[in-house]
């Protein structure tokens, strides 16, 4: 933006330079949200309306939003963000889509940048707790998070989850009625609450029925998930007593548990039963196909979205200063994988 001398009096009644005018202006770099006041203040009392900016700055809006995920990669966050943005784009906001990679640092870069463009609003799934500092500056400033997926601890964001306590619950309860007698499970890093959910409510839905689960047939993988996975399932294919039943808990621990057992020569689900989750395209078409417990992603994203803008539009109905954490229901979607529901069980 070319120094005007309407510009210069922005500056010299906000009391700031001319380059940070043209930051506010333009949104090329992060300026603190008192000075963004300062200068708004100033743009409205001086009628100041420089081209590309004149609809936000009369609203003091800039009608987009922005998303963070860890893995775009992973066939689960796709609908999750197509969803949100339908949402969105209904009430005409714009989508800043980033990816952190599960790195904390690239993570706390993409959060720098999303405020830069001083989003109305943002879509959060968290890699670590690392960032929540700088998540609460963002909040702090007036800017409204909804965190998607994953759950933080405390209770400081609205947050939307899958049940992920009930999945766990589930998924031992169906292998058991599979007639397996052994089941075991394949998890991911506990320091997040998804994955100690599911590992709680699996151990649980076994105690429950007297059922014991050997420190053995827990398989904890961590990143890279796929080849530290790989050599984890391998051993635990190979104990003496090994399991004839696997629950892996996400789309990368399923494929894991493929490549494993079919290197042991073993047969799903005639040797070994396996339920995934998250029903990925690939899931229905391998043999066998493979039965998965599945989150509601459309109905995430939907969600997701749906509460950023209350909170962003101030409407009625909104949370009112009240948290709110949504877990939305699993289901299973039954193929071969785990075999028929036993005699037992089924009578």
């Amino acid at each position: 933006m070319a120094i005007t001398s309407k510009s210069v009096d922005v500056a010299k009644l906000a009391g700031v330079s001319r380059a940070t005018v043209s930051n506010v202006l333009n949104s090329t770099k992060f300026v603190s949200p008192e000075l963004i006041e300062r200068v708004l203040t100033a743009v409205k009392q001086l009628n100041y309306q420089p081209h590309g900016i004149a609809r936000s700055l009369a609203v003091r809006k800039t009608y987009s939003v922005g998303f963070v995920v860890p893995q775009i990669s992973l066939a689960f966050y796709p609908t999750i963000i197509a969803a949100a943005e339908r949402v969105l784009a209904k009430k005409g906001y714009s989508l800043i889509l980033c990816n952190s990679d599960e790195k904390g640092s690239k993570e706390e870069n993409n959060l720098k940048m999303i405020m830069e463009k001083r989003v109305d609003g943002l879509l959060w799934v968290p890699c670590s707790e690392k960032n929540l500092p700088l998540a609460r500056n963002i909040a702090g400033s007036g800017v409204p998070i909804i965190v998607v997926d994953r759950r933080l601890a405390g209770a400081e964001f609205h947050t939307i989850t899958s049940d992920n306590y009930n999945a766990g619950r589930m998924a031992a309860r169906y292998l058991l009625g599979r007639g397996r007698k052994r089941p075991a499970i394949v998890g991911f890093m506990q320091s997040q609450a998804a994955a100690r959910d599911r590992l709680l409510g699996f151990k649980d839905e076994l105690n429950d029925v007297h059922q014991e689960l050997p420190d053995d047939f827990i398989c904890i993988a961590m990143p890279p998930e796929y080849e530290n996975a790989a050599k984890k399932i391998e051993r635990m294919l190979h104990l003496d007593t090994a399991p004839d039943a696997l629950f892996a808990c996400s789309e990368s621990l399923t494929l894991a548990a493929i490549k494993q057992i079919r290197a042991a020569g073993l047969r799903i689900p005639d040797d070994i039963a396996l339920l995934g989750f998250d029903d990925s395209a690939w899931s229905s078409l391998i043999s066998p196909p493979i039965s998965v417990i599945t989150q509601d992603r459309n109905g995430m994203g939907t969600t997701a979205a749906r509460l950023l803008l209350k909170e962003i539009e101030g409407k009625k109905g909104g949370s009112q200063g009240v948290l709110e954490s949504i877990e939305l229901p699993v289901s299973i979607v039954e193929r071969e994988s785990c075999g028929e529901e036993s005699a037992s069980r089924s009578g």
